[in-house]
């Protein structure tokens, strides 16, 4: 895990939460068909980047949108959601997802 921990930490915050969105979107899906293993390994890792995220002590200022996040994934993949709830959510990610994936655009054109 330190070793994780570490690469993790050298993430900016859209990187982690984009990819704390894909996780949790992949468990989502195989809950959906009825494949439990699947789901478990998917919800599992994300579970594991969201409190890599909480400890990272560069979000310090951000603790209580990151707190609530970690809630509302939790339903996500748990509980009781409502779809307006589930696509909201899904948004949410998928903003930082496409933030991650600019800053990436930029790196190669400006190194």
């Amino acid at each position: 895990m330190s070793q994780n921990m570490n690469r993790w930490n050298t993430f900016s915050l859209a990187l982690q939460l984009g990819t704390i969105g894909t996780e949790l979107q992949r468990a989502y899906k195989w809950k959906c068909v009825g494949e439990e293993k699947r789901f478990w390994e998917f919800a599992e890792r994300a579970l594991d980047y969201i409190n890599l995220t909480l400890i990272d002590k560069r979000w310090i200022l951000r603790t209580h949108e990151l707190y609530r996040m970690k809630e509302e994934s939790g339903l996500y993949l748990l509980g009781p959601m409502s779809d307006s709830s589930r696509v909201g959510l899904e948004k949410y990610f998928n903003a930082f997802a496409d933030c991650a994936n600019r800053e990436r655009v930029l790196k190669r054109i400006l190194p």
